[in-house]
């Protein structure tokens, strides 16, 4: 789930972003909403989430399966 007002999203659906990027900038995702940013940054959030979760399984399988992060 993408969480809500004062709820934190999964790990699994977030993309990082720096605070400007994040909530401060006049074109900060959280200010302009998420079809407004993608449009303005030529980004598929669902897309990059896709490759960031495979990239981290990826990473979790080279080292024995295990979980970078625990949980």
């Amino acid at each position: 789930s993408e969480g809500g007002m004062s709820q934190k999203a999964s790990d699994y659906s977030c993309v990082p972003l720096c605070r400007n990027c994040h909530t401060a900038g006049r074109t900060a995702f959280h200010r302009v909403g998420k079809l407004e940013f993608e449009r303005r940054y030529g980004l598929d959030l669902a897309l990059l989430v896709k490759a960031l979760n495979i990239a981290y399984k990826a990473e979790c399988d080279a080292n024995a399966g295990g979980d970078l992060w625990p949980r």
